[in-house]
């Protein structure tokens, strides 16, 4: 019934659009940076040519790959298009673990599809305080391979193409490292969204690293809401954000089909996206 392909680059912003719609809040930017990820790894259905269905299955390193974007319009649901969608979804990302941060009331639904809850995470949303200063520099050539091995001890999973894309900026996203004696000790991005910022990923050595570089990026922020989503066994970080006074409006939980990565979650203070892990 349905013709599966994947989505062209000019297609993402509408896939986007419908998340907006879902209240997913996606950044700006995100279309093209989402797309160079793994431009084979969104899929869109289309039935008499209109886009009915979309879902992503970014593949990450050798054996892991992220499911998010899944989302049939409100006209088109209860057709069985979802369930068609996913399954070529999955059938993309056969023989790897796959991740989903997955609401509250879809978890039932992915358990019955092998997936196991990992963690719990939450976003806190609101103004930052007035943080003062903090030596930071900017994300580039010269320490992009040290951040994107940070990123990768963080993680637990290869994700050059997806995170290096990320820590790139653009006119509505900033990227800022902690460095001692030659040494990265964090890395962070904030990104402008259909609301406010998202601050993301959020990757420290220490609560006090992660603080630097929120303040770090606070001063590009402005006073504007902002939203990091904390993995909730971080409880430092969960003190953190609470502490400068964001409060917990939304979430989520981290489930796996198949073996979880090593993620040191002690070091994640904030999830990169809920879309692609």
């Amino acid at each position: 019934m349905m013709d599966i392909r994947p989505v062209r680059q000019d297609e993402m912003p509408l896939i986007l659009g419908w998340a907006r719609d879902e209240g997913w809040n996606p950044g700006l930017d995100d279309a093209a940076m989402f797309h160079d990820a793994d431009p084979e790894g969104f899929l869109v259905g289309h039935i008499r040519g209109e886009p009915v269905a979309a879902i992503s299955v970014v593949r990450q390193g050798t054996g892991y790959g992220f499911l998010g974007l899944y989302i049939v319009p409100p006209k088109w649901r209860r057709k069985g298009l979802g369930l068609e969608i996913w399954q070529a979804g999955m059938e993309r990302l056969e023989g790897r673990v796959v991740g989903l941060d997955g609401v509250p009331d879809q978890q039932d639904n992915y358990r019955r599809s092998g997936f196991e809850e990992a963690h719990q995470s939450h976003r806190y949303t609101g103004l930052l305080p007035y943080m003062g200063s903090a030596s930071v520099e900017p994300v580039g050539h010269h320490n992009l391979a040290p951040a994107l091995s940070f990123d990768r001890k963080v993680a637990g999973v290869q994700r050059t193409t997806y995170i290096g894309r990320m820590l790139t900026d653009s006119v509505t996203r900033r990227s800022v490292a902690v460095v001692d004696g030659g040494v990265l000790l964090g890395l962070a991005t904030a990104r402008f969204c259909e609301v406010g910022v998202k601050i993301g990923p959020l990757l420290a050595y220490d609560v006090d690293v992660a603080r630097q570089l929120i303040a770090g990026l606070a001063p590009w922020i402005g006073r504007v809401p902002v939203s990091i989503d904390v993995p909730s066994p971080n409880h430092a970080g969960v003190k953190l954000v609470t502490g400068l006074g964001l409060k917990p409006v939304f979430q989520t939980a981290r489930m796996y089909r198949g073996p979880a990565p090593k993620a040191d979650l002690t070091r994640c203070f904030g999830l990169a996206t809920l879309e692609l892990g």
